[in-house]
């Protein structure tokens, strides 16, 4: 019986899931979304870059599979001096992710996920750039009696929220939850 139990409750996961993708696909008509980039690096664009050196060539922007000690000499400059760190599992072991976002007129561009010294993730927000600013908040005066080590206050909406900490919840809707709960 409890065999049964759990493939009931797979398959009703199974059916959120598609129910979720199925609403956001109708929703991506309105707001582009950035996708990941696929696993090959043999599309990356390169500039010239004139140097005292000479000239040479650089990526346009980090892609899957460089080096992170390159990710400062890419045509979209350097990241932000803060580097968001989370955690990700790869053979069952957990490493430690960087991500590194990059700016244009205060809006986030780009951002790059590296584990292990490589790019492993990309998101491209050139075409559609994800605004930074906090919205103003009037204070109330008083302090927060609940602890939010993810900050969730800063931040301006729950989708923003969840693209910096998706891999700290098990889905869309516990980030949004959390994210609810503690932006006050």
């Amino acid at each position: 019986m409890n065999k049964r139990k759990g493939l009931y409750i797979l398959a009703v996961a199974v059916i959120a899931l598609f129910a979720f993708a199925i609403v956001n696909g109708i929703k991506s008509q309105q707001r582009t979304v950035p996708t990941r980039a696929s696993t090959t690096a043999s599309t990356t664009a390169f500039t010239t870059v004139q140097t005292t050196q000479g000239t040479t060539s650089r990526p346009s922007a980090p892609y899957v599979g460089m080096s992170e000690s390159r990710i400062r000499s890419t045509g979209l400059g350097s990241p932000s001096d803060k580097v968001r760190h989370n955690n990700q599992v790869k053979n069952g072991k957990q490493y430690v992710a960087n991500l590194y976002d990059f700016y244009r007129d205060g809006q986030r561009v780009f951002t790059a996920r590296c584990v292990r010294g490589t790019v492993t993730e990309i998101w491209d927000y050139r075409d559609d750039p994800v605004t930074t600013t906090k919205k103003a908040r009037r204070s109330t005066g008083k302090q927060s009696t609940t602890a939010d080590p993810y900050d969730a206050k800063n931040y301006s909406n729950e989708e923003d929220f969840y693209d910096d900490h998706y891999d700290d919840f098990m889905d869309y809707y516990e980030a949004e939850d959390y994210y609810n709960e503690h932006h006050g």
